[in-house]
């Protein structure tokens, strides 16, 4: 089974791109914090496609909080040089607001705290 779950920052904006094909992709990098280690974190490189993409491009930029759920996918390749290379990503199926919506204080209600709860 191939299957991740993660919660983290955007490292930079999302990169919206359509392909030859009309399809579109996006990719992103998010940095999750290393359990018990403070102020270390692990990054990784996104992808996600068509709507899911065209989404998370319209409603995030560097710094939001996302979590993301999908899989792993290796990626192998040689350069006209001959090196080979190859990294990770993960391939984003679903993702989800982490970051609340932040109102100016005049946005909230003021309440009385002074009288008895009627109840």
């Amino acid at each position: 089974m191939n299957h991740v779950n993660m919660i983290g920052r955007l490292t930079r904006d999302p990169e919206v791109k359509t392909t030859p094909n009309g399809v579109t992709v996006c990719s992103f990098g998010i940095a999750v914090p290393k359990e018990k280690v403070k102020d270390q974190a692990n990054f990784f490189n996104c992808v996600a496609w068509r709507q899911t993409g065209e989404n998370i491009g319209k409603y995030f930029e560097k710094g939001k909080m996302i979590a993301i759920s999908g899989s792993i996918n290796n990626n192998e390749w040689t350069d006209k040089n001959g090196s080979k290379h190859h990294d990770q990503e993960i391939v984003v199926d679903k993702f989800y607001f982490c970051d609340s919506r932040s109102k100016p204080a005049e946005d909230f209600p003021v309440v009385d705290t002074s009288e008895e709860l009627p109840f």
